[in-house]
């Protein structure tokens, strides 16, 4: 499995402070009922999206942005399928499509921040300019089903029915899971693409922030603030000014994140898991794995590769489930293995060994549920160094530089090697990954030395959290 390089690494003049993560487990949604209807011939939706499901069958969906009046008797929709892969536009009433488009372009970088922009104008006298997708600049012109409305069709969106974002209403609630940000929906007006992106000087699609009107019924969701409920200064407060706040619905935890598609932080990639047990949950920072039967453990991979530079992260054993858990990084040649017993891994077990290169060290301290283990990845001096809750074992100094004073197994395997984060679960093992973007409460809160990531304990001195600004300037 190749590794998925991350997207929009370089600086933008508009920066996007925080992103909304949904978990589909938790059902969340966020829900507005519009006082009247707007214009249902012209409107446009912009958003930010990263996502994290994979599953497939019946319940696939990522749900954008959905509306029903009753079950499914008349709907308008544009979501992911992860069954597909595909993206999908559809307008549906009185037992017909008047709207439908299926992407023949497939989705499947969980890394990546992907900007969709759609615009709907019924009043356009060119059929296929009706309805127009854009993906990261580009419009989708490829589609497997197209279908697109008569002129002038009133199309079931905005009008003054139940809006949801993050689900699909009517009975089949299916639920997006990943993360969103910068989320504009332009009432009565074409918008173009280009207002909320530009391509920047290396050809990158970058965000950009909308200045026009918004319309009756339009609105921008920052999510720059945790209260839940409806109204000012809560997560989906409507920031345009038109005060058509949203919504919210089951969210609990950690929902406001600093990934952004101004600065993408490391996640988990749910598409190398080494086993069909292992599974992925919220934004794909936590990893379990359920097997019970040999070889018992599986192996998880970041999305994000260092070959130089100084990092950091954390992971919290949510739960241990044996004594076979290990935490560490690995080169990126060994995502097939199910640990790190290979040749190119250091893992930090928790019965008390460090495994590298095959080799065993009966060192560290033992460490359980509950425990915190920090990972310092020095590939400037090919040296790993862990701390269990703030005290690196073996007395390690990630700082020592050349010297590697108390590094996991001495020097890395070789000169020239690719290493990201890697965690092995075993049997019910589980663990929720902090490359900066936390989701489980810190008591501290400590960044890098460049004001990136949230950590429960310091960042040492040189070291950096795994995100993209910071991949940019130091990877």
């Amino acid at each position: 499995m190749p590794l998925i390089i991350p997207a929009n690494t370089l600086d933008s003049g508009y920066e996007i402070d925080n992103s909304g993560l949904f978990n589909d487990g938790q059902s969340q949604a966020l829900t507005r009922t519009h006082g009247a209807s707007g214009s249902t011939r012209t409107f446009t939706f912009s958003c930010w999206v990263k996502f994290s499901d994979t599953k497939t069958g019946s319940s696939a969906a990522d749900c954008c942005h959905g509306l029903f009046a009753s079950e499914e008797e008349a709907g308008h929709q544009f979501f992911i399928s992860t069954d597909e892969n595909i993206f999908r536009i559809a307008d549906y009433q009185d037992g017909s499509y008047n709207l439908h488009l299926k992407t023949n372009r497939l989705f499947r970088d969980y890394s990546a921040w992907f900007h969709f922009c759609i615009i709907f104008d019924t009043t356009n006298g060119t059929e296929g300019d009706r309805c127009k997708l854009y993906v990261n600049g580009v419009r989708e012109t490829s589609f497997s089903t197209e279908t697109y409305p008569s002129v002038n069709t009133d199309l079931y969106g905005n009008g003054n029915q139940a809006h949801f974002i993050g689900r699909r209403g009517g009975s089949n609630t299916m639920h997006f899971d990943g993360y969103m940000a910068d989320v504009n929906f332009i009432d009565g007006t074409a918008a173009a693409h280009t207002d909320f992106g530009e391509t920047n000087d290396n050809g990158v699609w970058i965000p950009k922030k909308y200045s026009g009107s918004y319309g009756n019924n339009g609105f921008f969701l920052e999510f720059g603030n945790t209260g839940t409920g409806q109204g000012a200064n809560k997560f989906a407060s409507d920031t345009s000014g038109e005060g058509n706040h949203y919504d919210t619905n089951n969210f609990s935890g950690q929902y406001q994140m600093i990934d952004s598609p101004t600065n993408n932080f490391c996640t988990l990639n749910p598409l190398n898991p080494t086993e069909s047990n292992a599974s992925f949950s919220k934004g794909n920072l936590a990893f379990t794995n359920t097997l019970n039967s040999s070889p018992h453990h599986a192996l998880a991979t970041g999305t994000m590769a260092v070959a130089n530079g100084k990092w950091y992260w954390e992971a919290k054993c949510v739960a241990v489930g044996g004594t076979a858990m290990s935490i560490g990084a690995i080169e990126v040649s060994e995502f097939a293995k199910n640990d790190f017993t290979g040749d190119n891994g250091v893992g930090y077990f928790n019965n008390g060994n460090f495994h590298y290169r095959g080799s065993e060290d009966a060192n560290p301290n033992t460490y359980t549920t509950g425990d915190i283990i920090g990972i310092a990845l020095d590939m400037d001096n090919k040296a790993i160094y862990f701390h269990k809750n703030g005290t690196y074992e073996i007395s390690g100094d990630p700082t020592s530089g050349a010297s590697r004073t108390g590094s996991a197994g001495g020097t890395l395997h070789a000169s020239n090697v690719t290493m990201t984060p890697a965690v092995s679960n075993y049997n019910s093992g589980n663990n929720e990954l902090n490359f900066g973007n936390n989701i489980h409460s810190i008591s501290s809160g400590n960044a890098d030395a460049n004001g990136y990531g949230n950590f429960e304990y310091a960042v040492p001195s040189g070291y950096y959290a795994l995100c993209s600004k910071n991949l940019g300037e130091f990877g």
